[in-house]
């Protein structure tokens, strides 16, 4: 999206070219080399051209991939939140992540390079079966997975296995 500003700006310097439209072509041309080059491929969903951009395009690129960047992370946080509500609604538990394993799933989607959906099932693909052992033993149906169950979730869903079989022996003694 250009501002009016831009449009003067970007038509004053094509008038000086003294070239007619293909003065307009360099000038737009010049002014976004460096966003033609930097942007593509990064998570920026829009651009709006101001004098201030031509002033510093260096220092615009940058805020425009570190906003896309953080979007890009919003958006994957949310999607991480509607795994769990997916899941519990599957399999009949509430299921949440504590804020420091959404930031591990996060940072493990990322270097793994596949978006978190993706990750959240490959990693609780057995959490169904755990967590109905869990639920059938100790009555427990809320379940919060802990940044530990990201970096290994098999060793810490078997131990809250074993744990809830501990619990549902104890309270069997009479």
């Amino acid at each position: 999206v250009y501002s009016t500003d831009a449009l003067r700006h970007i038509a004053s310097l094509a008038a000086q070219e003294s070239t007619g439209a293909r003065g307009l072509m360099t000038v737009c041309e010049r002014l976004m080399r460096d966003f033609k080059y930097e942007l593509p491929g990064a998570r920026v969903r829009s651009l709006e051209i101001t004098p201030s951009v031509f002033e510093n395009p260096s220092a615009s690129i940058q805020a425009l991939l570190k906003l896309g960047e953080e979007e890009a992370r919003h958006t994957q946080r949310l999607v991480i939140e509607q795994f769990a509500e997916r899941f519990g609604g599957q399999h009949g538990f509430i299921l949440r992540f504590d804020p420091t394993a959404v930031d591990a799933i996060l940072r493990m989607a990322f270097e793994k390079n596949i978006p978190a959906r993706d990750l959240c099932e490959s990693l609780f693909k057995d959490y169904q079966f755990g967590l109905g052992l869990i639920s059938r033993n100790s009555g427990q149906s809320e379940f919060v997975i802990p940044v530990d169950a990201v970096e290994a979730p098999d060793r810490v869903l078997s131990q809250w296995v074993v744990a809830s079989y501990r619990t549902k022996e104890e309270n069997e003694k009479p």
